[in-house]
Order: C-alpha cells, then sequence, then structure tokens
C-alpha cells in the first residue's frame, strides 16, 4: 500500500496514529512515524498534543461549514439566473436548452441530458442535450430501447416519489444491481438525475453523467435538483402553447371556410378548397 512505500522511504519501524476530531465528529488523521520500535509518547506530550489537535479539529469544522456556507450562496445566484432567463424565452425547447446549459456550466460533468418520460411505451428518450442542443425522438429510438421502465424499475419509482438519484465514488442511492444496470444503460460511471413532476405525474428527468467516479458534493445536489423543479413548473405551459395557437388556427380556418362559402365563386370549387383544408386540420385521407 502507500503507507508501505512511505514506510519503507522514511525507514519508519513505530507508528502513532491520532484522531483530529471536532465532537464526535472524525475530520482526519495524524500519524506519527520512528525509526525505532516501541516509540510512544509520555502523558504530558500526549495530552499537549491532543490539545492541540482539539483546537485543530475546530478549525478544520468551521473551515467545512465556511465552504458549505459558500457552495449555497454560490448555488443560488445561478438558479436566479437562470429563471430570469426563462421568463425571457418563447417556448419550452429552449427554456430546457437554458436549463441544460446552466446545469453544465455549474456542475462541469461530462454530459447534461433531459430525458422526457413516453407514457404509451413507458420510456425514457434524450429531449435535450448539452451536446446536440435538441434531439428528435426518433433520433434516440436506440438509445431509448434500452430505457425502458421494465429494466430500470427501482430507478423509475425513486423519480417517482420525488427522490433524487445520486450514483458516485462507491455510493448509490439505488440498489446495487439496479446502479449497475443504470450505468450500463448510459455508458458512464457516475450520475445525478433530478424528477421533473407535475401533479404527481413524472414528465421526465435531468441528469449529469461523468465518465469517471465522482464525489457529488450537496452544491450539486441542490442545484440539479433546483433546476428539475423550475423544469417541472414550466413543462405544463407547452400543452398550454399548443392548445392555444390550435384554438387559433381552428378559428382562422372557420373563418375560411364561412368566407368561400358566402362568396360569390363557383360552389363547387369553393366545396373542393374547404374540404381540403378541414382533411388537412384533421390528418385525414
Amino acid at each position: 500500500t502507500e503507507w508501505h512505500k512511505v514506510a519503507e522511504k522514511f525507514h519508519i519501524q513505530g507508528t502513532i496514529i491520532l484522531p483530529i476530531r471536532y465532537k464526535d465528529r472524525c475530520l482526519g488523521l495524524v500519524l506519527l512515524g520512528s525509526e525505532r520500535w516501541g516509540y510512544l509518547l509520555t502523558g504530558e506530550t500526549k495530552a499537549r498534543l491532543m490539545m492541540v489537535l482539539g483546537e485543530l479539529g475546530a478549525v478544520l469544522y468551521q473551515h467545512e461549514i465556511h465552504q458549505q456556507q459558500k457552495q449555497n450562496r454560490r448555488t443560488d445566484e445561478p438558479l436566479l439566473e437562470l429563471l430570469e432567463n426563462l421568463r425571457n424565452l418563447n417556448n419550452l425547447n429552449q427554456r430546457l436548452e437554458a436549463a441544460v446549459q446552466a446545469t453544465h456550466k455549474f456542475v462541469s460533468p461530462n454530459r447534461t441530458n433531459i430525458y422526457w418520460f413516453e407514457r404509451e411505451g413507458r420510456y425514457f428518450w434524450c429531449r435535450m442535450s448539452n451536446q446536440l442542443v435538441k434531439i428528435g425522438r426518433n433520433s434516440s429510438s436506440q438509445q431509448a430501447a434500452g430505457m425502458t421502465v421494465q429494466d430500470l424499475s427501482d430507478f423509475y419509482y425513486a423519480l417517482a416519489v420525488n427522490q433524487i438519484v445520486s450514483i458516485g465514488d462507491a455510493r448509490s442511492s439505488l440498489k446495487s444491481h439496479s446502479t449497475a444496470k443504470l450505468l450500463q444503460r448510459l455508458k458512464v460511471r457516475s450520475l445525478l438525475a433530478a424528477p421533473i413532476i407535475w401533479q404527481k405525474n413524472l414528465l421526465g428527468f435531468l441528469a449529469v453523467e461523468s465518465n469517471e467516479p465522482r464525489i457529488w458534493t450537496e452544491a450539486d445536489k441542490n442545484f440539479v435538483q433546483g433546476v428539475g423543479g423550475l423544469i417541472s413548473l414550466i413543462a405544463p405551459n407547452e400543452s398550454m402553447e399548443s392548445t392555444i395557437k390550435q384554438i387559433q388556427e381552428d378559428a382562422q380556418l372557420t373563418s375560411q371556410v364561412a368566407q368561400g362559402i358566402y362568396s360569390e365563386h363557383d360552389l363547387h370549387e369553393t366545396l373542393h378548397s374547404c374540404a381540403k383544408r378541414v382533411l388537412a386540420r384533421l390528418a385525414a385521407t
């Protein structure tokens, strides 16, 4: 091991290991090495050393708290910036692209993707990626075929109950067999996935993916979860926008048909023109 190499290099025969602690938390270790066997500390020396290590533990703990607070502040600012950007964009795909780019910039993984859930086929397909701005459903059919609910049931149910899924360096929020299957499907070694949910229905998930084992920070998790929540709020607008557009087109079609019927043109030609417009609207043959 690495410790054996160090011992051989410095001719260490005896060692003393002491913890660096703050209350009930171990923040690190101090390893004292000697070139002779039976190396011991006297009572007074050990007491002084423990006092020094106690002070060091308190300083390290305060530093850790400060870093966490710093990370939390950093999370808020880009989330607010993303929220402002989403307000100024016109359609859902533009908003999804902005969400992907903001997440990729903050977390810096290898890939950032949004996967959409196809309810009829019960599979996920990649709708947006930082690598390819917009991905059509058909173009990702090969990958989608391996992303079915049947294959990834534990992953699906975790997302469906609004849990973030975290898979990192020797850590996973899923069972081991589910973790291995999910990483194999996505061809990655680390993953953070935040659900996109509207009225208890899973619409999809936002994923940051890494090719190497990675320890995800709390700031990473909070940011990805926050962006997933923002997407959950804007996603329903897509159906509303398409409904409004369809109502406008139907009103225009009705107006055109009425104008055609009451015009002075040949009745047969008018009916033929009206029929073509109705067929196009109903996608009939």
